[in-house]
């Protein structure tokens, strides 16, 4: 405590100080009582304005992530996310890991880093993001349905998906021939053939990848050779659309009509569902009784192709597109390991599926030759942040 006559003598300074500054006298005078009631008082005001500064800070950034120009600028760096050649899926665990990689590389999506520090706006980030790789996906699965009743080229495809926001190369022609691969295997799967007749969607090339009961189908319905003597019993011996036991619900495949990609490609209308509205979300798995994620729970084997043939419960049911595209990208990834360790020299497992891949697009190429000529590639640097999300968005 202060002696009686300094205390007298700090609560005339603290009067003049009052007067000359414009403020409270008496909450000035007040402070003067001791050296810990000051330092108690200075903290709590510190407080204080701490908390307004935080209320207005993220009433601040709750109105940047509600504004056009920032969730314009989110869809484009997620589009990059979602065409990456190397992602590791596209809704097993995506939106979990796409959300990290936001939070460590906030500057790239100019996502203040503040955000990260209060709940509900994480929430609220984590809901834009959800429903924009929703939107992205549909946008993909629709422009490949489009590039296949157009017989166009996976290089013009890919070109058009890009939309000018990236640069693309072989490695994204590569992965989007798997991608469409996938979708012909899914639609002749799944019995959808009332926008893309079978005969358009089928080729011997597909063959490696369809297991018996898929082959039934095609020969009973165009009364074609399918090779069911030479059959291998295993699809993944021959091919990369083998599926494995991550057959969980999730968000659908089933994305609407396609009115605006049409728009932009000059195509008529094109409608894309399967089996009509309510078709479910892809991005959340089954949930059990207690409302529990379930993961992993089927475990398929060779001759289960996963769509119900051979008397086997249906996983991937029409609105499964994109579960079914992970499980046959989990099943190239095990395909090269295990040729790999078959080799036993050397060669990375990562190489096998890049002649996979490369295999898949120059098949791809001879179907769908489009107009136009392959380009001749030039090399071009990505933009840092492309290449940021290509080499380290993955899990």
């Amino acid at each position: 405590m202060f002696t009686p006559g300094l205390t007298k003598r700090l609560k005339l300074y603290a009067m003049k100080v009052a007067e000359e500054r414009g403020v409270d006298k008496d909450h000035l005078v007040d402070f003067t009582g001791g050296i810990a009631y000051m330092l108690i008082d200075l903290k709590a005001t510190m407080m204080l304005f701490s908390a307004v500064n935080r209320k207005s800070l993220l009433a601040e950034i709750k109105e940047l992530i509600e504004s056009k120009d920032f969730k314009s600028g989110l869809q484009n760096r997620l589009t990059a996310c979602v065409l990456s050649p190397n992602l590791t899926a596209y809704v097993n665990d995506t939106l979990e890991h796409v959300m990290e990689f936001i939070k460590k590389n906030n500057e790239i999506f100019k996502v203040p880093s503040f955000l990260f520090e209060d709940i509900e706006l994480t929430t609220q980030l984590s809901t834009l993001v959800s429903e924009a790789l929703s939107c992205i996906r549909g946008n993909v699965k629709a422009k490949l349905m489009l590039s296949i009743i157009k017989r166009t080229s996976i290089i013009d495809t890919t070109r058009s998906l890009a939309h000018g926001c990236l640069e693309v190369d072989v490695l994204h022609w590569n992965r989007f021939t798997f991608l469409r691969r996938c979708l012909r295997i899914f639609l002749i799967s799944t019995g959808n053939y009332k926008t893309i007749p079978l005969q358009d969607i089928y080729s011997p090339s597909l063959l490696p990848s369809l297991h018996r009961d898929l082959r039934l189908k095609v020969s009973d319905a165009l009364g074609v050779d399918v090779g069911l003597d030479d059959f291998d019993s295993d699809p993944i011996v021959e091919g990369g659309g083998q599926v494995d036991e991550n057959g969980a619900d999730g968000m659908g495949g089933v994305e609407g009509s396609m009115n605006g990609a049409n728009a932009e490609d000059g195509g008529a209308d094109l409608n894309i569902n399967h089996d009509g509205p309510g078709d479910g979300d892809e991005d959340e798995p089954e949930r059990d009784v207690s409302g529990v994620a379930e993961k992993e729970k089927y475990e398929l084997d060779p001759n289960d192709s996963g769509f119900g043939g051979n008397g086997k419960r249906t996983i991937f049911t029409s609105s499964k597109f994109w579960r079914f595209v992970d499980a046959s990208l989990e099943g190239v990834r095990k395909m090269g390991m295990a040729e790999a360790e078959e080799l036993g020299d050397g060669t990375p497992a990562e190489n096998i599926v890049r002649n996979i891949l490369v295999e898949y697009f120059q098949q791809d190429l001879a179907e769908f030759p489009g107009k136009r000529s392959v380009p001749k590639l030039i090399s071009v640097a990505n933009p840092q942040w492309q290449t940021k999300i290509q080499t380290d968005l993955l899990w």
